[in-house]
């Protein structure tokens, strides 16, 4: 499926969106899903998506034309509220075999019946915007792998350890920027938010130091203020 996934996110249009991956299907086992969001006319979507219509039999097929409030909250019953969640994301400009590779083998170890790994293709005016004309630099055709660790009982330590290792071993496929809202808090000394933003985190870095120079705002993915010197300090006090 993800062989079939590659070769077709090259071809659609701006309108269309895909994301494919491992997902959990509320009370059943988990699960290998391709979707899509089509904002066009009907018939050109039913064209587009005629090579996926042909690909085997899905075991649960959704594919149908819906409103705005049904898409956002399609998948709301397969993440209820209550229960535990631990993401990390990853960016890749190719899917390679090597890398699905590593991806199967870590999801056929998961922890959680629950944990969900999927990729979004990231491609069309997202991709006409400068590098440098807002925070998020990774304006290249790529995919977005939003990984969720999700459980239950009371071992999140267990669980929490699994995700860190798939994503440590996707890291060799990886580029370095990526989409922090797809990811938990990285840590106090993790680079991952210096390298998310690429060239444009010593500008983040200086609007900080005029709006935030205390750090107020640091319950995110915390782009940290310049230290002040020590006599700025003293001349402050």
């Amino acid at each position: 499926m993800f062989s079939l996934y590659r070769e077709f996110t090259p071809t659609t249009p701006d309108a269309l969106t895909t994301i494919a991956g491992f997902v959990a299907l509320p009370g059943g086992p988990p699960a290998v899903a391709i979707a899509f969001c089509f904002c066009g006319p009907l018939e050109e979507g039913e064209r587009l998506f005629e090579p996926i219509r042909t690909f085997g039999s899905p075991f649960f097929n959704q594919l149908r034309p819906m409103t705005y409030h049904e898409l956002i909250s399609f998948v709301d019953a397969a993440n209820p509220a209550g229960r535990h969640y631990y993401s990390k994301t990853r960016s890749f400009q190719q899917l390679s075999d090597e890398m699905i590779d590593t991806l199967i083998e870590h999801n056929q170890r998961r922890t959680s019946p629950f944990t969900q790994m999927v990729f979004q293709h990231v491609h069309g005016a997202v991709c006409r915007v400068g590098a440098t004309e807002t925070a998020f630099a990774l304006r290249d055709e790529h995919y977005a792998l939003h990984m969720t660790a999700a459980w239950e009982d009371n071992e999140a330590s267990r669980h929490i350890a699994w995700l860190r290792t798939c994503w440590t071993a996707l890291e060799p496929f990886a580029i370095g920027e990526a989409y922090l809202n797809f990811m938990d808090d990285p840590g106090e000394e993790s680079m991952l938010v210096q390298t998310a933003y690429g060239a444009n985190y010593k500008r983040l870095v200086a609007l900080k130091n005029s709006y935030d120079p205390r750090n107020f705002f640091h319950i995110n993915q915390n782009i940290k203020p310049l230290e002040p010197d020590r006599d700025s300090m003293l001349e402050e006090r």
